[in-house]
């Protein structure tokens, strides 16, 4: 997305032939406005539309956020069968829950060992029952719009965080106004929306930051890559 007055400005100071202007500072506000156009004014359109109508939604109702990890075969859906239920990825694809929310960042099938069509599932899991949620990289496409059209899914925004520091490290009491973060793991986006729905607990099922895989594979190369950014956030 491209704000016009915004692209005049980074236009400008590129051609700033005004030798007194420092060329630091000047990358600096180019690289402010960038952010600006490309990250936070189209986070603000699309997390408005798709976040605002959820604030305290779930206020005083109990949220079970299930991630991919072994444990998650523990659980039952007649545990917490009263609770909202909240999966990541592959997690649809057991019989063990049954999820109100899926939310998902990367293209299933190419993170896929079988290589099997596992985002098409995904679209199509529990349709009119169970709403997707996909997010949008600001640098590498991840999901195409012809999935998210497919799965009727409402789209958001993230930032992966690389290097934890204070002005990353925050979780956000707006999120209509900024990115969610990602510690390399969607389970923190979908952590961000869960407190904003103003639940009265949220119970973590699957949540292991394990080095044993995950329910879709025992490959190291797909999960736990980053663990310490995963454990700090």
């Amino acid at each position: 997305m491209r704000i016009k007055f915004v692209q005049n400005i980074i236009d400008k100071l590129r051609n700033k032939k005004n030798k007194k202007q420092c060329v630091p500072c000047s990358q600096i506000l180019i690289k402010y406005f960038e952010q600006l156009q490309y990250v936070f004014i189209p986070t603000l359109i699309t997390h408005n539309k798709t976040f605002a109508k959820y604030k305290n939604y779930y206020r005083g109702r109990d949220i079970v956020l299930i991630g991919s990890g072994p444990t998650m075969l523990k659980y039952n859906k007649e545990m917490l069968k009263d609770a909202i239920h909240i999966g990541v990825n592959n997690v649809f694809q057991q019989d063990n829950v049954q999820l109100d929310y899926l939310f998902v960042q990367d293209n299933l099938t190419l993170c896929s060992e079988t290589k099997e069509n596992i985002q098409l599932e995904a679209n199509n899991y529990r349709k009119g029952i169970c709403k997707k949620m996909y997010g949008v990289h600001f640098e590498t496409a991840r999901i195409t719009e012809h999935d998210c059209e497919e799965a009727g899914a409402e789209r958001y925004y993230f930032l992966d965080q690389s290097v934890p520091t204070p002005q990353y490290a925050m979780m956000s009491t707006d999120i209509t106004t900024r990115p969610l973060n990602e510690w390399s793991s969607v389970i923190f986006a979908a952590l961000e929306f869960a407190f904003w729905t103003h639940p009265r607990k949220i119970y973590l099922v699957g949540c292991d930051s394990s080095a044993n895989g995950h329910i879709a594979t025992k490959n190291p190369k797909y999960f736990c890559a980053f663990k310490d950014r995963l454990v700090y956030g």
